[in-house]
């Protein structure tokens, strides 16, 4: 995924929604932000915070 935020350091957490399971963590450059999304054949919810 591409989202335009920025300029900075961010941590991405990837939550799969049907088993209640965190399942990425990843630390991305934002301006924009380029991160992974890892496929688990259910609705996923990315929580993006900026790492101070």
């Amino acid at each position: 995924m591409v989202i335009d935020v920025p300029c900075g350091r961010y941590l991405v957490e990837t939550l799969d929604t049907v088993t209640s399971t965190w399942i990425s963590r990843e630390s991305a450059e934002g301006g924009p932000l380029v991160a992974g999304l890892p496929y688990t054949g259910n609705p996923v919810m990315v929580w993006i915070r900026l790492v101070i």
